[in-house]
């Protein structure tokens, strides 16, 4: 798959730059007359000496970029020759002929993609694209859990919850229930030892609410809903 997305990639790097530097060189034809037309009004004197300079410097510029255009061209032709495994000098005609998308479709049979995307372009060309493998999406979700670091941080984001917890709780009053029970003997000495006559029992409720503080418990719960 690698291989062959690779083909395809280079043999559009390829035919870019090729488009490009055939519009590249209608532009200087075209801007090559737009210099002898301003030069005849000049030398007319229609027109100053500025505009033939800017009409020569726009022609300059698109010759400049010829040379990058043609050695875009040229890398990406000679990747294509490396991929296919021929000749660079091998690459041309197949460019211009029905082998290069025989020698994609034999990648694409040997990689177990026989089905390339094959589509009418504008200038009633064949499009040998291919197509994009279909990608299993029936991945159980759970799977994802597996992961360290979202394990971390589910740990993490049930401790925080039980702080807020925590903290929500001291807004509401607390209720309690206390008792006692011990032996408390007062029997003079000689005298015989009652059990149930020193069993001391107590019990009673508890009952508190810091309801003087509950602006500050209040912006406690905030903070640790914020962390």
């Amino acid at each position: 798959m690698t291989i062959t997305s690779e083909v395809a990639r280079n043999y559009i790097n390829f035919r870019t730059f090729q488009e490009r530097m055939l519009l590249s060189r209608r532009n200087i034809q075209i801007q090559q007359r737009v210099v002898h037309i301003t030069q005849v009004q000049y030398d007319s004197g229609n027109v100053t000496e500025l505009d033939v300079q800017q009409a020569k410097s726009q022609l300059y510029t698109t010759k400049a970029a010829l040379p990058s255009l043609k050695l875009g061209m040229m890398q990406a032709r000679n990747a294509l020759a490396v991929l296919l495994g021929v000749m660079p000098g091998e690459i041309v005609p197949m460019l211009e002929s029905e082998q290069l998308k025989a020698k994609i479709d034999a990648y694409n049979i040997e990689y177990g993609r026989a089905d390339t995307k094959r589509t009418m372009t504008d200038d009633n060309t064949e499009s040998i694209v291919p197509t994009p493998p279909m990608l299993d999406a029936s991945i159980d979700a759970s799977l994802v859990m597996r992961r360290p670091d979202l394990q971390v941080a589910e740990l993490l984001a049930r401790a925080q919850s039980a702080k807020i917890g925590s903290a929500e709780a001291a807004l509401y009053p607390s209720f309690s229930l206390f008792g006692s029970i011990g032996i408390n003997s007062n029997t003079p000495s000689g005298s015989s030892f009652s059990f149930s006559d020193s069993l001391t029992l107590s019990a009673g409720p508890s009952f508190s609410w810091n309801i003087f503080q509950y602006g500050r418990i209040k912006n406690n719960v905030r903070l640790e809903d914020a962390r």
